[in-house]
């Protein structure tokens, strides 16, 4: 799936990953690696380069990325640190989080059969908000980076629409990684995209995964 860019193109880049006929199932496997990866990366996990440089492309228009709507990688790592603990949702939401955590990206992973047309990467408008929780919560989306579909906005770098979410149920997923164009080079960001695919293969059984880069023709594959 292609995602058009019709905000901050001069900005934003993106990593897509679709994987199709995945098993979501509960995976003990592969939370064993993901806590074991953590480990090793504990005392490393906050890149303030990157940290910094994500929240500069979510400074759009009126929108402030901090407090609790800074990014979502941000949220993960924070919490990690904190408590010393991955909190597993269920295998291909636990992916999207390790590469997040791993890459200080905000990433976000959507049920592909809930995606109704063409996706879109804008601002959002004004009066656009969505609900982000069981608790009926919601995140006004007035300039931040939102992909938007025919049923309109379903996603950012700081909260996903429960419109689209990937629950346990998602055998066809999208992920998007959002990065911002000169943050870092594009041979790391496929590198994330490469492991994310081989993971998914090796532990969700996918029987197809695609990656592509989209907002930087001359990094695109």
């Amino acid at each position: 799936m292609d995602v058009v860019i019709t905000a901050i193109s001069n900005k934003v880049v993106l990593a897509l990953i679709e994987v199709i006929d995945f098993d979501n199932s509960e995976n003990l496997e592969l939370s064993a690696f993901i806590h074991a990866q953590l480990q090793t990366l504990k005392d490393k996990l906050v890149d303030e380069k990157i940290k910094h440089g994500i929240r500069n492309l979510l400074r759009n228009g009126v929108y402030s990325p901090s407090g609790r709507v800074k990014p979502a990688s941000e949220f993960l790592i924070n919490a990690y640190l904190t408590s010393g603990q991955f909190q597993s949702i269920n295998p291909m939401v636990d992916l999207n989080n390790y590469i997040s955590m791993s890459s200080n990206l905000p990433v976000s992973i959507f049920d592909f059969n809930k995606i109704n047309g063409p996706v879109e990467l804008r601002l959002g408008l004004p009066t656009e908000s969505y609900v982000f929780n069981n608790a009926g919560h919601d995140i006004k989306l007035r300039d931040l980076i939102t992909l938007s579909d025919d049923c309109g906005p379903f996603g950012t770098p700081v909260k996903d629409s429960m419109r689209c979410k990937c629950f346990s149920d998602c055998k066809n997923a999208l992920g998007v990684i959002y990065c911002a164009k000169d943050l870092i080079d594009r041979s790391i960001l496929r590198k994330y995209l490469v492991e994310w695919q081989e993971l998914c293969q090796t532990y969700l059984r996918a029987g197809q995964v695609n990656i592509k880069i989209m907002g930087d023709e001359m990094g695109s594959f």
